[in-house]
């Protein structure tokens, strides 16, 4: 593995037990990040997003289960890692922001006390220096350090997820999993956790995985794009390459589907359908009840994570396509095309 790259996932595969059968909730995913990087992760609910933020921190619930692959952290190989072995590697080497600020910090605690004891239990800090690690991380989150001493519910939904931020950062991690920690936060305060992020990757040299359903997010925080579809990875490149010139057609359709403020005339596009269940492993691609584009090899084919341009891959068998593709893929009415309608693509 490349000393530039902080953490290399391959083949690595997740599936849930339920009632109905085992459900496929990752796929044979490989992706490279490089050291302080930011790498967005996108997808419709469902794809395997959070699935594989779990995966990677082995906080997979017990009917979750890996079924294979590799996740190496600076080059040490983590799902063979005991819990105990596990535990010196979470929240001192990855930590995550969890989904939900207002759910994640405990009520009946004031919230310095939960950065106090997070760094006196994990690293032996002794309670006077773990305090005034505590002002320190407040104070680069912009959080009044008076506020240590409040509980939970006196602060606002922003100060939580900043709080929450914090206590990510408390044990310095070289890596940080923030899974959509602007949900159900008004703009003016999600622009200014985007901003906060941002600066705390540069000032200190951190990796981020922001997972998001948000593309403008990604844009405007994140170096690399990894689209996920029905718990696969099939695109990954530079982010402003990727939005610029997508080679997948589900990621031609999500960017279709951003509102344009500079495009009067312009109309989003929606895409038909949703992702397939994954009871049963589709043999051929995954995306074809749902591509305008379909054709009898997409059917019969399953498709493979390939180069298509400079460090951009993608999992599709017409990339060579994409010019002509994305044209079509402007137009809101090619996506209302079914399946028995489209021609073989030649």
């Amino acid at each position: 593995m490349s000393a530039e790259v902080l953490l290399e996932i391959s083949n690595l595969s997740v599936s849930y037990g339920t009632s109905r059968g085992r459900v496929a909730a990752l796929s044979d995913l490989s992706m490279a990040i490089p050291s302080g990087s930011a790498v967005g992760v996108v997808g419709e609910s469902g794809c395997g997003k959070t699935t594989l933020a779990k995966a990677l921190l082995h906080l997979l619930p017990p009917n979750g289960r890996l079924d294979q692959g590799q996740v190496f952290f600076q080059g040490k190989e983590l799902t063979g890692l005991s819990e105990a072995e596990m535990r010196e590697v979470r929240w001192r080497e990855i930590a995550m922001v969890p989904q939900s600020a207002m759910n994640s910090l405990n009520p009946v605690y004031r919230v310095g006390d939960q950065l106090v004891e997070t760094m006196m239990v994990r690293e032996g800090t002794k309670r006077k220096r773990a305090w005034q690690r505590a002002a320190q991380l407040f104070e680069m989150v912009g959080i009044e350090v008076s506020r240590l001493r409040d509980f939970p519910h006196q602060f606002s939904g922003g100060m939580k997820q900043r709080a929450t931020i914090a206590l990510a950062m408390s044990l310095s991690p070289r890596l940080i999993i923030a899974d959509e920690p602007t949900t159900a936060l008004d703009v003016l305060v999600e622009a200014r956790i985007l901003e906060l992020l941002r600066g705390l990757k540069e000032e200190l040299g951190l990796t981020l995985i922001y997972i998001t359903h948000d593309l403008s997010v990604v844009a405007r925080t994140c170096d690399l794009l990894a689209v996920m579809y029905a718990g696969e990875l099939v695109e990954f490149g530079p982010t402003q390459r990727v939005l610029r010139e997508p080679f997948h057609p589900y990621t031609m359709g999500l960017v279709g589907a951003v509102p344009r403020t500079t495009a009067l005339e312009w109309e989003p596009v929606s895409i038909p359908g949703a992702p397939p269940e994954l009871l049963v492993v589709p043999e051929a691609c995954r995306f074809v009840e749902r591509c305008p584009f379909a054709a009898n090899r997409c059917v019969r084919e399953p498709t493979r994570l390939l180069s298509c341009a400079e460090s951009h891959q993608v999992a599709c068998h017409y990339a060579d396509r994409a010019d002509e593709m994305r044209q079509e893929a402007l137009s809101p009415e090619i996506w209302e095309r079914s399946l028995a309608g489209r021609a073989e693509v030649t």
